[in-house]
Order: C-alpha cells, then sequence, then structure tokens
C-alpha cells in the first residue's frame, strides 16, 4: 500500500495541504504521514512536559499556530 507524507508548520497553506492530502490519502486506500517539525526558541511559557492531547483539527482551523499552547 502506498504512502504519502505532508509537512505540516501550522499555516493555513499547510493546513489544506494536508486536507487534500488526506481526501487523496483516503481515495487510494493509502496511509499519510504529517510531520511537524520546528526550532526550538525561547518562550515565556513553557507547554507540560511530556503531555499529550488528541488535537481536534476542526478546532484549530483559523488559528495562526494551532499546536502551540502560548
Amino acid at each position: 500500500m502506498p504512502a504519502g507524507t505532508v509537512g505540516l508548520d501550522g499555516s493555513t497553506q499547510s493546513i489544506a495541504a494536508a486536507d487534500w492530502a488526506a481526501r487523496e490519502a483516503e481515495q487510494r486506500e493509502a496511509s499519510l504521514r504529517l510531520v511537524h517539525a520546528w526550532e526550538p526558541q525561547p518562550r515565556t511559557c513553557t507547554p507540560l512536559a511530556g503531555a499529550f492531547a488528541p488535537v481536534d483539527i476542526e478546532a484549530q482551523r483559523g488559528r495562526d499556530h494551532p499546536l502551540l499552547p502560548c
């Protein structure tokens, strides 16, 4: 089964690319890997280290940085 990979950076364009890739993968019965990487930046707050919570993609649409809590 073929697989696809999409990089996400939180931008509107990357979310649109992930949406498109998800529809294509579903139609082709293929797997899809979403990848998010970043360069650490100094912050005034720190998310809970090691904490994981499922992300509601629909609720995140339109945000500048959907995965950053601070």
